[in-house]
């Protein structure tokens, strides 16, 4: 008998801006772009579609939303959907990161260039040792290229904040919290101490 794995869904709340007052969970329902409730007979089907990041992009003016999407007995990929005013979904493809399972796409803009950061750390990926790795957009929204790995090791839903002229990678590692910090988004990153100059 197998034992039960999570399924996710993914959907899209419409609202107001939660930066601009303190955030509550919205009153109407959401409206769930990407269903892989039910019964799915096809051997690659779809099971879940997880750990959904939202980007825009022109200045605000696109909408599009990076997510984990797994089939069937099949690794885990990263793929990109551009979302429009009425809520339609165009799928614009998997991005190309080559083999292994991903998940937890982080995406920031940075300096004209867009970034990506994908959780790498599963057992059947990079004979498992991991890593935290800095990709650039080529070619927005699918195409990729490695610009620096960041950190070596197992770590999982790494995410990058950028105050003060500094840029502090939080994650995490056997359940443990971290956060580094660097001058520049291509790494060189230390270890944040209570001392550091934190804005």
């Amino acid at each position: 008998m197998f034992a039960s794995r999570p399924v996710w869904s993914s959907a899209v709340f419409v609202g107001e801006n939660p930066l601009q007052r303190a955030w509550k969970l919205p009153t109407e329902k959401p409206k769930i772009l990407m269903n892989t409730k039910g019964l799915k007979l096809a051997s690659d089907a779809v099971h879940t579609i997880a750990d959904p990041f939202v980007f825009t992009a022109n200045d605000g003016n696109d909408l599009y939303l990076f997510a984990e999407e797994q089939r069937r007995r099949r690794p885990g990929r990263i793929r990109a959907w551009h979302i429009l005013d009425d809520l339609a979904v165009t799928d614009m493809g998997e991005l190309n990161f080559g083999e292994g399972h991903l998940s937890y796409p982080f995406v920031i803009e940075h300096r004209d260039s867009i970034f990506i950061i994908p959780e790498t750390s599963s057992l059947d990926c990079l004979a498992g040792q991991g890593e935290v790795a800095l990709y650039r957009f080529v070619k927005f929204p699918t195409c990729v290229e490695k610009v620096a790995i960041l950190l070596r090791g197992p770590y999982v839903d790494s995410s990058i904040f950028i105050a003060g002229g500094y840029f502090y990678l939080f994650t995490f590692l056997d359940g443990d919290g971290l956060l580094f910090v660097s001058e520049q988004i291509e790494g060189a990153l230390r270890p944040a101490s209570r001392q550091s100059n934190l804005h």
